[in-house]
């Protein structure tokens, strides 16, 4: 997460925490509270609310994945989703009859004959 991320994050976080103790505060007062003690419950209700989500905003800045690098140029294709899957099923060079990284090889499978042979050996029926 870059730190113009984080910022803007954090920025939310007290607006949303603001928000909510103005709302308990406002709430306390409606129900006759007197205004000292609204005042002091939106105080903590903001206090814990802030503590709150920023401590859920540091477990996922700790947890989180890294960002993936970015590269550029041809190598760029091969690491996108589902690009490495052509190399397991045997093709090293991009083919652009393939729909879609991952896709078998039609010369594998070979007719219709072998494909259901192929089925039934898996034990699909």
């Amino acid at each position: 997460m870059t730190t113009e991320v984080y910022e803007t994050l954090k920025a939310w976080i007290l607006r949303v925490s603001l928000a909510i103790a103005c709302i308990i505060g406002l709430l306390s007062l409606l129900a006759g509270i007197k205004l000292i003690s609204s005042v002091v419950r939106a105080g903590v209700t903001c206090l814990l609310f802030y503590l709150l989500l920023t401590a859920i905003l540091t477990v996922f800045q700790k947890t989180a994945l890294p960002e993936p690098e970015v590269e550029t140029g041809a190598e760029s294709v091969l690491n996108g989703r589902g690009g490495v899957i052509d190399f397991s099923v045997g093709d090293s060079e991009g083919s652009a009859e393939r729909l879609f990284p991952g896709q078998i090889d039609p010369d594998i499978i070979g007719d219709g004959k072998h494909a259901a042979e192929v089925v039934r050996k898996m034990g699909w029926e």
